[in-house]
């Protein structure tokens, strides 16, 4: 069965419905593997000639200047963030229930409501890194950590990539153990409420709205 747009696109899945197989654009079908071959034999890599950490803000990510030859072959520069990568939690209880967090974030100054995450510390494993965020932001130990997708967030000007972790079975719901410069406010909503508030755009953190739509679509929401 096929869904039809109104553009040209056409998607088409003979297994199932729901995950797009083959896509159909102005007459030219490409599965899957003719996409990802199409996409190795395009690739032309760029070129470091040199590499200089032009700010360090360890623990938390440095800012790297590199030297850069171009695909075409031109030459220049290239700024861009280093750290260790960022796991975001979904802490689902038995009720279908998760926790979102409220805080002010500098950059934006913005107040944003998301999902558990944070960075990576030196020589940590992201399964780490989630156990240890969800303690210190939701108070949650729990069994199950299941690692659902990884993804790059934001690959024109950050090396890092990101873990998306489902957590399940919760065996202690108890006080934050907050850092000293962090004020985060911690509540408990259904998912279903979550995941609506991501559809009408009141969610607008990325990662928090991605690891939403992956867990819906894991678990059939």
């Amino acid at each position: 069965m096929c869904y039809n747009r109104k553009t040209s696109f056409e998607f088409c899945n003979s297994v199932n419905q729901n995950i797009p197989l083959t896509i159909k654009v102005k007459g030219e079908i490409m599965g899957i593997e003719d996409l990802l071959r199409a996409g190795e034999n395009h690739k032309k890599h760029w070129e470091t000639v040199f590499s200089r950490t032009a700010y360090d803000n360890q623990p938390y990510f440095k800012i790297h200047e590199d030297k850069v030859v171009t695909p075409n072959g031109g030459e220049g520069k290239y700024g861009f963030l280093k750290g260790n990568g960022v796991v975001t939690a979904v802490i689902l209880d038995k009720d279908d229930n998760i926790y979102l967090v409220h805080q002010h974030r500098y950059p934006p100054d913005e107040y944003t409501w998301e999902v558990i995450q944070g960075g990576i510390r030196n020589g940590e494993k992201p399964l780490d890194a989630c156990k240890r965020e969800i303690r210190e932001e939701a108070g949650v130990v729990a069994k199950s950590h299941e690692l659902i997708f990884e993804f790059l967030p934001s690959p024109g000007f950050m090396s890092d990539k990101g873990y998306i972790f489902l957590v399940r079975d919760i065996v202690e719901e108890g006080e934050q153990r907050l850092d000293p410069t962090e004020n985060i406010l911690r509540k408990k909503v259904p998912f279903k409420m979550a995941l609506e508030m991501s559809d009408k755009n009141i969610l607008v953190d990325s990662a928090t709205c991605l690891a939403i739509l992956r867990v819906a679509r894991k678990l059939g929401f």
